[in-house]
């Protein structure tokens, strides 16, 4: 079992896959795990260039749910509703988009952002939209062991528990870590498509299969 773990863990190992572009169909990457569990996305990490220079402070005070402090940060904060996400645009006119639940919720308010800022009088053009992070949580139905997950793989995995409850199980192919807990808890991070997701997750499993926890049912007096 444990030369099973250990080539599925080499198996992780390599170049990182490409940066999606939008136009990747989402609904294509649906399916069903054999395990029954599917990471579910919570947050798309986006980035716009405008291609225009802005001035924050006009933005600041003519869009609603916005908000601009130089001394704090460098970028106007615009929050929307529909689809919910928030915006960070730096006077350079790149634009980070954060908080969509896909990309293409994280596209469609990245394009209703561009517009807001287009009806202030700003040339700004939508291009080069690139997702740099989706972040995703599942929960297994076993508890793992994390102690011998970190002493089995080493180079894949940090476990600091005084500092931290969680491990840190990092894969080179696709380049995504997986934040694992014992109660079976995982919180993937990284993944820059759909596809990248889920081929975590297919890598992954059968190592955190392997050290699941026994559950000793309690004894009765």
């Amino acid at each position: 079992a444990s030369t099973a773990a250990t080539s599925t863990a080499t198996n992780a190992t390599g170049t990182s896959a490409g940066t999606e572009v939008v136009g990747e169909h989402e609904d294509a990457a649906q399916r069903k795990h054999p395990s029954g569990v599917l990471p579910v996305v919570n947050n798309v990490v986006a980035r716009v260039d405008l291609k225009a220079p802005l001035n924050l402070k006009t933005i600041a005070l003519n869009v609603r749910n916005a908000e601009y402090n130089p001394l704090r940060f460098p970028a106007v904060i615009i929050r929307i509703h529909e689809p919910r996400a928030t915006a960070l645009a730096f006077s350079n006119g790149k634009m980070v988009v954060v908080g969509a639940r896909s990309v293409q919720l994280a596209k469609q308010g990245a394009r209703k952002f561009a517009r807001i800022i287009h009806k202030l009088g700003f040339p700004v053009r939508f291009s080069g939209f690139e997702v740099l992070n989706i972040v995703a949580d599942c929960r297994l139905n076993f508890p793992i062991g994390l102690e011998r997950l970190a002493a089995a793989h080493p180079q894949f995995c940090s476990y600091e528990p005084e500092l931290f409850s969680g491990l840190t199980f990092r894969l080179i192919r696709p380049k995504v870590s997986l934040v694992v807990f014992v109660t079976g808890s995982v919180k993937l991070l990284g993944a820059r498509s759909r596809e990248d997701l889920y081929r975590a997750f297919d890598v992954a499993y059968p190592v955190l299969l392997e050290f699941r926890k026994d559950v000793r049912p309690a004894s009765q007096s």
